[in-house]
């Protein structure tokens, strides 16, 4: 079992620093269902009495939280309580909460199993995951992004790994996870297909000895994945609305310009990249070692990410609604914010302690202005924005306001007053607190 020089069986501290986890995303917000988390749970909702909609969202969401409504509802005939429903949705909103705590505990045990950090950093590093990306903001509504966003995370480090040595057992479970995922999100076919075309073009001068053997195994396991993935969502298509190809979102498609989507997306101040993904450019100081790439599963897993967050703001770029509509920030690129949190803390343990002043000043900028970001998010989000939105609701005005960029608060009094009295600010307090407490009785 592994311990630190001292301290504590790792299990044991795993254990404590998930319960940690699971007071902040139970307190930093209520949760909520709105939006177009309303349909979803109407899906999951008519689902647990037996019946199908014709809704144009996946079902693989409302089938993945069904247990917490199974859980709700059996809580409510315990409790004696007739509206079972009522009960259900009290924990189905906890239910992205729970899969924020999913991705910050993968988080911390990818710094320590896969990079071999000590405990200390690796918990300062999912700490900056929390306070520091739209993880936590995000996980307010019962919406798909950080469902999709954790499963692309998972079956990325699966397809870093030898597929070669994988038992059937892995490669099945690996194909039908990702047919899983494109079923949730059709676009990710296309993304998964592009990384590893990709690949296969950037590594073609350095495709020797194991390495030549892989490609053919990783473009096999993508391409299966990715066919059974819209193969399962034709058939839902044809279950919800009688047609293999109807996917519900009449009126709505990728017709809009890429160049117009890519600046929205980079430069939009209540949308753009820039703003609210700060942290994902660590990735340009870290391209040196892309020669290394090949060495470790560690540099392919960091490859496919980034090949992965290039073609996911290529494919959302051509969407009409790249914007992501009547949201805080830009919810399709929240897997750019969980990587680019992860790019972050590895260039600054990797390379901080000998980098240039100005470097450091430009990796403490970015640092800054990753937290207030998610101060913003998680406190005021998108209650300005949505004034706006009311009155122009079919333009892209809003967005492109610059009074609507995430650092306008900070000249706001009401603004800062509200962060600095949000019960967020407490939970922040109270999470680094004991953190700090658990690593410093470990170390006892």
């Amino acid at each position: 079992m592994v311990r630190d020089s001292s301290g504590i069986p790792e299990f044991k501290f795993v254990l404590l620093l998930a319960f940690i986890l699971l007071l902040c995303v139970l307190t930093v917000h209520k949760g909520q269902i709105s939006g177009d988390g309303i349909p979803r749970w109407k899906d999951l909702d008519a689902l647990m009495h037996g019946r199908l909609t014709d809704d144009k969202y996946s079902i693989v969401l409302p089938l993945l939280a069904s247990p917490l409504y199974a859980a709700g509802a059996g809580w409510a005939r315990l409790s004696g309580q007739e509206n079972t429903s009522a009960f259900a949705h009290l924990f189905v909103r906890r239910y992205n909460g729970l899969l924020a705590l999913t991705i910050a505990l993968l988080f911390y045990l990818y710094l320590r199993q896969a990079l071999f950090w000590k405990r200390r950093d690796s918990v300062i590093g999912m700490a900056f995951l929390l306070f520091g990306s739209m993880l936590l903001p995000h996980a307010r509504d019962f919406y798909s992004e950080i469902t999709w966003t954790l499963g692309s995370a998972v079956v990325l480090w699966w397809l870093s790994g030898d597929l070669r040595s994988m038992s059937r057992r892995h490669l099945f479970m690996v194909i039908l996870s990702l047919g899983c995922l494109i079923d949730l999100n059709p676009i990710l076919g296309p993304v998964f297909a592009g990384l590893g075309i990709a690949e296969m073009i950037l590594l073609k001068p350095v495709r020797t000895g194991k390495h030549a053997k892989r490609l053919p195994a990783l473009m096999l396991v993508i391409g299966s994945g990715v066919g059974l993935g819209f193969v399962l969502r034709g058939l839902e298509n044809l279950a919800r609305r009688g047609a293999f190809l109807d996917f519900g979102y009449s009126g709505e498609g990728f017709s809009g310009s890429l160049i117009h989507g890519l600046l929205g997306e980079f430069l939009a101040p209540a949308r753009g990249i820039l703003f609210f993904t700060p942290a994902v450019f660590a990735l340009f100081w870290l391209m040196k070692d892309l020669r290394h790439l090949l060495q470790s599963r560690h540099h392919r897993f960091f490859l496919l990410t980034m090949l992965y967050c290039a073609f996911l703001v290529l494919g959302y770029a051509k969407w009409h609604g790249w914007h992501g509509a009547w949201y805080w920030g830009p919810r399709f690129m929240l897997p750019l914010s969980v990587f680019g949190a992860l790019y972050f803390v590895v260039l600054l343990h990797d390379q901080w302690a000998g980098a240039k002043l100005l470097n450091r000043t430009i990796w403490a900028f970015i640092g800054a202005a990753s937290l207030i970001v998610y101060k913003v998010g998680v406190s005021i989000n998108q209650s300005h924005l949505l004034e706006c939105l009311k009155v122009h609701p079919v333009s892209e005005f809003c967005y492109w306001n610059p009074h609507f960029m995430p650092f306008a608060s900070l000249i706001d009094r009401k603004d800062l007053l509200a962060m600095l009295t949000s019960r967020s600010t407490a939970v922040e307090l109270a999470t680094i607190l004991l953190l700090a407490a658990l690593l410093r009785w470990q170390a006892d």
